[in-house]
């Protein structure tokens, strides 16, 4: 991959001047200005996990991230859906993420943006169902498999300082195609395939929006962009 490159113009003259200003195009190599996003992102852990539920009714969210010493360990939590099976007279089988962990980032420098990558990896179930009233002994875990996280953020100059803007993310997962595709609860037959047709799909939504509202917070982005200056700092420092 040929390194990407990051143009700046710097604007050079006198106050007082009457002179026509000169400028000088400063040439960044973008893999150099990765590496010093990654280093700032180095030790940045995330977990997914179903709401808390109190004896109240209160929910807690169940899911975090937290971004690593360097961008001042800011985390920011969040919820993702749950999904409900109605059996009928057979109640009610509450479908939700589990014990899935955020793996090391690692940062590219791509033509005109940065590119994040992660994986999620869990080591049981990804997903586990309860029944309501017969527990989750019942209901067979479902593993996700190739869980991927893509987070694309554009450089661009804001006021005279190096930021980002427009972040994109993408999230992906498969199924494992090796779980037990039906099972029954009280004479009832539950077809898991056609349960988890749409809360694979619903959850990586989820997912997407909440990390994206994340990188979008004033305090995170603040921090982010720092370590993309000071990237390019090192630089020209050199």
């Amino acid at each position: 991959m040929r390194p990407a490159i990051l143009a700046l113009l710097g604007c050079l003259f006198t106050l007082g001047c009457a002179q026509e200003p000169q400028y000088t195009e400063l040439t960044l190599k973008g893999d150099a200005i990765a590496k010093q996003i990654q280093f700032g992102l180095a030790g940045t852990k995330g977990e997914l996990h179903a709401d808390k539920v109190d004896p109240d009714g209160t929910r807690h969210p169940g899911c975090w991230i937290q971004l690593g010493p360097a961008l001042h360990d800011k985390r920011f939590e969040f919820s993702l859906p749950e999904k409900k099976v109605d059996l009928g007279y057979a109640g009610t089988i509450t479908y939700h993420v589990a014990d899935v962990r955020l793996g090391v980032i690692e940062v590219a420098a791509k033509p005109n943006e940065f590119v994040l990558t992660s994986t999620f990896t869990s080591e049981g179930v990804a997903i586990k169902g309860e029944h309501s009233s017969l527990g989750g002994a019942v209901v067979p875990g479902i593993k996700l498999t190739n869980m991927r996280l893509v987070v694309h953020l554009k450089p661009v100059v804001v006021d005279g300082s190096i930021t980002y803007d427009d972040p994109r993310v993408e999230f992906t997962a498969d199924v494992d195609n090796t779980f037990i595709p039906r099972f029954s609860v009280m004479g009832y037959t539950v077809d898991i395939i056609d349960a988890m047709t749409h809360y694979r799909h619903d959850l990586c939504l989820a997912i997407q929006r909440q990390i994206q509202a994340g990188l979008e917070d004033p305090g995170r982005k603040a921090a982010l962009a720092d370590q993309i200056r000071a990237g390019i700092a090192g630089q020209l420092g050199g």
